[in-house]
């Protein structure tokens, strides 16, 4: 008989909690204009203790934070915990708490930046990151890899199987499919990973592929050793799976767009406006704040008001830290970009995330999702947030400068030319000029740009 024992373990654990405030902040954050028009009008629906503040909007950053101490006194009036339990909420400088969960929580606005997050989740060193930061890169909007393995280490002077451990990681990432170098590797990958399971389509996309994709259903059955029906049944499987997984991120920008925060000259100076023209300020219907306060309410009634207050509160906090996050973000880029919004797209200066995020004081996902798809106005346009960020080229006269500038020398070549020059000619222009980049560079930007290769421009 054996002896029963019993053991004691200790087993630490650490758990990331994310307050009701983060997560609405977090999500009014990266939201247009437009869209937090939208999602105000949604909450005036379901929630009676918000109404429309008819009285005059705050402009600028001093008034917007005033606004906020204001209503951070008046958040304490319904912060008995007995009811609902405590919430705090953090001043746009408090941003500890907002930085651990954006550190880790991100609500990917493209394909990219959603496998970028992922990354940021299962890599550990800095390495591997880099080279799943380059393989991502080379990732297109379908969800193919246009890179060899080779090419890509090359590159990077790492070697071919390094790149294919992180590739492989990057095969686990959602959506399915990603990262793959063809339609039969894509489908492959979304077999291996997808829950579901079929007990021949594997088999039927690794061996027989051209008879798969000539439809030849007998023939599979026949090479499997099965009947019509159940080979049949396999391939309907495979025609559910999805042959551009990168296609579900994909978000095409429409033509129209109304500018999240305006940069304009006045008097020889540049101000800073957010556009809120367009978002209704709110606050707590006057009624029910004075019903909360009468002791002789019923309890239920009374603490049903106070978790609609709350939560109205925490929605009216989200869109004042909203304005004020996005303030400083484009502040700050206006301090690093000085020469683009005095001279223009030309004198565009090299900019990274990390480079805001430093100076703002909030993470680099923040400033990802405070900058993704909005828009700003400028003396020479509407731009994207994101067309003021780009990598540094070194150049021998100039210094380091931005690849957008040289985005904006080959665009002007190309306009200029008197007959269509090849990416080869292009780059020994530019490298004349001090700029030494590679040819394959060259017909990046080139196809960034649209602009057709030489042999199919004509004057």
């Amino acid at each position: 008989m054996k002896k029963m024992t019993t053991n004691l373990h200790l087993r630490f654990e650490q758990k990331l909690y994310m307050s009701p405030y983060l997560h609405q902040m977090m999500e009014v954050l990266q939201l247009q204009v437009l869209d937090l028009e939208q999602r105000i009008n949604e909450e005036l629906q379901t929630n009676p203790m918000l109404e429309i503040d008819e009285s005059e909007k705050n402009s600028n950053e001093g008034e917007i934070e005033e606004d906020n101490t204001k209503f951070d006194e008046m958040v304490k009036i319904f912060e008995d915990s007995s009811d609902m339990g405590g919430y705090t909420f953090s001043s746009p400088k408090d941003s500890v708490k907002l930085d651990i969960i954006e550190g880790v929580l991100t609500k990917p606005e493209s394909l990219q930046e959603h496998l970028i997050w992922q990354l940021r989740l299962n890599v550990f060193n800095e390495k591997d990151y880099q080279i799943g930061e380059r393989i991502i890169s080379n990732i297109n909007d379908k969800g193919y890899l246009t890179s060899s393995i080779k090419e890509i280490a090359s590159g990077m002077n790492n070697s071919t199987v390094e790149v294919e451990r992180v590739l492989a990681l990057i095969h686990s990432f959602e959506p399915y499919g990603v990262g793959a170098k063809d339609l039969q590797e894509c489908l492959l990958i979304q077999i291996r990973y997808l829950p579901r399971k079929d007990k021949w389509s594997e088999k039927i996309i690794k061996n027989y592929f051209d008879l798969l994709y000539k439809h030849k259903v007998k023939e599979i059955a026949h090479k499997l050793g099965v009947d019509l029906v159940t080979a049949q049944k396999s391939i309907a499987f495979i025609q559910k799976l999805d042959p551009n997984p990168g296609l579900l991120y994909y978000n095409k920008i429409t033509e129209y767009v109304i500018p999240d925060a305006v940069i304009e000259k006045n008097n020889g100076d540049f101000i800073i406006i957010v556009n809120d023209d367009w978002i209704p300020r709110l606050r707590i219907h006057k009624r029910y704040r004075d019903m909360i306060k009468n002791q002789k309410l019923d309890s239920k009634i009374r603490k049903y008001l106070k978790e609609k207050v709350k939560n109205a509160l925490l929605f009216i906090k989200s869109i004042e830290q909203r304005k004020t996050t996005l303030y400083r973000i484009v502040n700050s880029i206006f301090k690093f970009q000085k020469e683009f919004f005095y001279s223009g797209p030309e004198h565009i200066a090299p900019l990274t995330l990390k480079n805001i995020a430093a100076d703002v004081d909030v993470h680099e996902s923040t400033v990802s999702r405070v900058t993704s798809n909005k828009f700003i106005q400028t003396p020479f346009g509407i731009y994207e947030m994101k067309y003021f960020f780009s990598k540094k080229i070194h150049t021998e006269n100039e210094g380091d400068i931005s690849s957008k500038t040289v985005m904006e020398l080959l665009k002007d070549l190309v306009e200029n030319e008197t007959k269509p020059l090849s990416d080869d000619e292009i780059k020994e222009i530019l490298n004349k000029k001090g700029i030494h980049i590679a040819r394959r560079t060259i017909s990046k930007y080139r196809k960034e740009l649209k602009i057709l290769p030489s042999y199919l421009r004509k004057k």
